[in-house]
């Protein structure tokens, strides 16, 4: 099943839901160069411009780990959180790990999303997702937390492509993760992703 961890007001911490754990100042030992990486990441933000995080690496090595980290650390400075991970069932429905994750309707448009001139139900799916962004980015810097996208559907990764290019200009912050041991389609997400600025993180084994 998709984990999507809801969305965060500032200042009311319980609006994520228990999916989304802290992670904890002891669990996250000896990844402090990391940690700046995010700091960094969520000060471009709070400055106005979006910037991304790409993190990789084997199966338990701690990705999902600094996510939580990260949304801790928005928690603190005032920030939005979306957040969600990727199914491997999910592809035969259209962008399903964002329409999770923002709680859009998952066997149906919303109402008053139609758009006469749209080439396909994924075109609208992706304008509406694009809006909801901008409006939530618009009350306060926004964090947007996915984990697992070695899982993702080619056409959910495309949207994302497009989603980071189009709203670079707005108080936004991506955090991408994905394993390494895994050939997909988010190897090519990100190498795109980090070409046009994004900061790629490959973590290791602590010592």
């Amino acid at each position: 099943m998709t984990t999507a961890a809801g969305t965060k007001v500032p200042g009311q911490r319980s609006g994520i839901g228990h999916a989304w754990l802290p992670a904890g100042r002891a669990a996250l030992h000896g990844r402090e160069t990391e940690r700046a990486v995010i700091r960094e990441l969520l000060r471009q933000a709070e400055q106005g411009s979006a910037g991304v995080v790409l993190v990789e690496g084997e199966p338990g090595i701690g990705k999902s780990l600094l996510l939580r980290d990260a949304g801790d650390q928005a928690a603190g400075r005032a920030f939005s959180l979306v957040a969600g991970a990727a199914d491997p069932l999910a592809h035969a429905t259209p962008l399903f790990t964002l329409r999770a994750a923002f709680h859009e309707p998952l066997t149906g448009l919303a109402a008053g999303r139609h758009c006469p001139d749209a080439p396909s139900t994924a075109y609208e799916w992706l304008a509406g997702l694009r809006s909801r962004i901008e409006l939530r980015a618009a009350s306060s810097p926004l964090l947007i937390c996915l984990d697992d996208l070695h899982c993702e559907s080619e056409a959910t990764l495309a949207a994302l492509r497009s989603l980071q290019r189009d709203l670079c200009g707005h108080p936004l912050a991506w955090m991408l993760a994905r394993s390494s041991t895994v050939q997909c389609g988010a190897d090519h997400l990100f190498s795109l992703l980090e070409r046009d600025g994004a900061v790629r993180i490959t973590l290791g084994p602590l010592a």
